[in-house]
């Protein structure tokens, strides 16, 4: 009966989940094949190997229910641990000669729960939910000549891209110059520098920022914009940056003719917020709640902090997980500095910040 569910055409699922609840029919199924499922997008671990001195690589087998990503998108990752489901986003990478497969690269946070894990104590035959994919994040489908920056973990995006533009044999000029504070730490550096070999029209360099250079690749200092003054026609390229939200602020000031940027934050700024910082209320017109909230900190942040759980995905403003409605009120982007003075039926909680009192449909 399970076998012909989960096998049953499309048409007649809708009558399936009427007759057996789709969570029983999840729990036997799983019992059978972890991977199997009638509804939910599974990803089983067969691989993993040390990337760097702090990141891991973990190889995933999908189910059906999981669509393939585009290169640069990301993938909201979930894991059960002592329990609790635990979620964060990472950009994944696609393998050419595995369909149905993909590798994620995972920096190991101190205070991450799910980094810890995954990177610990993981093990191959585990299996992690998935959400579907989401980002725009893209190869520029131009031809101008591209700049990739990278700090940290955003190094994983660029990788991907890096890949699809080689498989695509496009002619393209592509740099890129990638930030990390020890050289250990740094990831893909040997499959960088083949590709540097192998495409004469890709360069790179990886910039240390507490130790000092030692091969022809590396240079030394934090991103500044004498680093940049080799590059040419800046007005004619287009930059794609991903890092924490003050790299990105840092390139952007570095790099003022670019007129053509992508970037992605994969935190938002650390915000030094004092005991005498201007109050706002945030009125949540649902539950009848109003909370006093110091002006910079993040809408989701103050949310938590009052004990109301709210939906959060990638906490960098790109799932939408957090999304809710605002009425009225003003609010400024932590990362882009814009500020919304109407209306918001998509508000981004996790990257936003009340600057006035706000009333939120919540």
């Amino acid at each position: 009966m399970l076998i012909a569910a989960f096998n049953a055409p499309s048409r007649f699922k809708p009558l399936v989940r009427q007759t057996i609840s789709p969570d029983v029919l999840n729990f036997w199924m799983n019992k059978i094949n972890p991977l199997w499922s009638i509804d939910q997008a599974l990803a089983k671990i067969i691989g993993r190997h040390a990337t760097a001195q702090d990141s891991t690589t973990l190889i995933l087998k999908l189910n059906s229910h999981v669509h393939l990503p585009q290169a640069g998108q990301h993938l909201a990752v979930r894991a059960q641990i002592n329990g609790i489901w635990v979620e964060r986003s990472y950009s994944p990478s696609l393998l050419p000669d595995r369909p149905r497969h993909l590798a994620i690269t995972v920096k190991q946070v101190t205070d991450g729960k799910l980094s810890q894990w995954l990177t610990q104590q993981a093990k191959i035959g585990d299996v992690l939910q998935l959400g579907q994919p989401f980002g725009e994040f893209h190869l520029p489908k131009n031809q101008q000549p591209i700049v990739l920056l990278a700090a940290g973990s955003g190094i994983t995006p660029m990788i991907s891209l890096l890949r699809e533009w080689q498989q695509r044999s496009d002619m393209r000029p592509v740099q890129l110059r990638y930030w990390v504070s020890h050289r250990e730490q740094a990831c893909f550096v040997e499959e960088l520098l083949c590709l540097q070999q192998l495409q004469p029209n890709f360069s790179f360099q990886l910039y240390l920022t507490q130790d000092q250079p030692i091969h022809p690749h590396e240079r030394q200092g934090r991103i500044a914009g004498e680093q940049f003054a080799d590059l040419d026609h800046l007005d004619q390229t287009q930059v794609l940056a991903c890092g924490s939200a003050d790299f990105i602020r840092t390139a952007q000031a570095s790099l003022p003719s670019v007129s053509e940027w992508q970037i992605e934050a994969f935190s938002a700024p650390v915000q030094a917020i004092g005991a005498n910082s201007q109050q706002v209320s945030i009125t949540l017109q649902r539950q009848q709640k109003t909370l006093s909230v110091p002006v910079g900190q993040s809408i989701l942040a103050a949310l938590e902090a009052a004990g109301i759980a709210h939906p959060s995905g990638c906490r960098m403003g790109l799932c939408n997980t957090c999304a809710c409605p605002k009425l009225s009120g003003t609010t400024e982007h932590l990362i882009h500095r814009d500020q919304r003075h109407d209306a918001d039926v998509a508000l981004r909680v996790c990257v936003s910040t009340a600057k006035t009192d706000l009333l939120l449909d919540l």
